[in-house]
């Protein structure tokens, strides 16, 4: 008779394999696609921060860098533009000045395009949640005017700037235009669920006179 051989003092000896001691085959390339994976969405929620949520309070005085000048609402009221703020498809685009500016045609800020708008598809807004200046030059945008809507207009611009992201150039611009002044003419590139609205390419004095006609 042969001898019983002693006990394995292997403990993962006999045990299925990623029971034991013993990683099954693959699991370290596992857990770095994992580590990956969190880093991509802990990055692409970085990026959207940066794109269209800056400001995020960071120094627990509701800035984003300790450098916002502030105009915010008190709760369930809302700040009145000294003009009602419009955001309107834009139809057309034409090389120069407009001949004849009016309630559907408006001259880009550098003076080099006529937009005309479509006003019957248009938003218009006659009051804003918040109006805020963001100095953005840590990010390498400039100071930004940050304006957040009210909740019945976030809808509308959510619906607005998806119809809009679906059509070809130059019909996904938005036109805003705060009185008969253009600020601004961006291509929307995708619908817009946030409700807010950055104002960028002006200086800082510029901002802050923009901030107080948004602000009434």
């Amino acid at each position: 008779m042969q001898p019983t051989p002693p006990p394995s003092e292997d403990p993962g000896a006999g045990r299925p394999p990623g029971e034991g001691g013993e990683k099954p085959r693959g699991m370290g390339a596992a857990v770095a696609i994992g580590v990956l994976v969190v880093l991509g969405l802990l990055l692409g929620v970085f990026a959207l921060g940066l794109a269209d949520n800056g400001d995020e309070d960071t120094d627990g005085n509701g800035s984003g860098n300790g450098d916002t000048a502030g105009r915010e609402a008190a709760p369930g009221a809302g700040v009145t533009p000294e003009e009602p703020l419009r955001l309107l498809p834009v139809e057309e685009a034409l090389p120069g000045a407009c001949g004849e500016p009016g309630q559907d045609a408006f001259t880009t800020p550098d003076g080099n395009t006529c937009l005309t708008v479509v006003t019957d598809e248009g938003l218009v807004v006659e009051e804003l949640a918040a109006v805020e200046v963001v100095d953005g030059r840590p990010q390498g945008i400039g100071t930004v005017v940050e304006v957040t809507l009210v909740e019945a207009d976030a809808g509308a611009l959510a619906d607005l700037t998806g119809d809009v992201a679906a059509r070809s150039d130059p019909g996904n611009r938005l036109a805003v235009v705060l009185g008969e002044e253009l600020l601004m003419a961006p291509t929307v590139v995708e619908r817009l669920e946030s409700g807010g609205l950055h104002i960028s390419g002006v200086s800082h004095e510029e901002a802050e006179e923009l901030a107080d006609r948004l602000g009434g």
